[in-house]
């Protein structure tokens, strides 16, 4: 697994990196665990308001990984 998302709190925003070892993020069912690990532990942090998903080095994400 290479998908790493990196939660940073600033102020009342979560802002959450998405990056990998080889710079461009897939998402597979360790990348959505991930993601919803991380979304659920902002749902339940009264001191969060917002959410920013963003990606790292020009590329967010892939997309899905079919070969699974």
């Amino acid at each position: 697994m290479s998908f790493h998302p990196e939660p940073e709190l600033r102020g009342h925003t979560l802002v959450v990196t998405v990056s990998s070892h080889d710079g461009r993020p897939v998402l597979d069912r360790h990348a959505y665990a991930s993601l919803a690990r991380t979304f659920h532990e902002a749902a339940v942090n009264d001191e969060v308001r917002v959410v920013m998903l963003r990606g790292l080095a020009g590329c967010f994400c892939l997309g899905g990984d079919f070969s699974e």
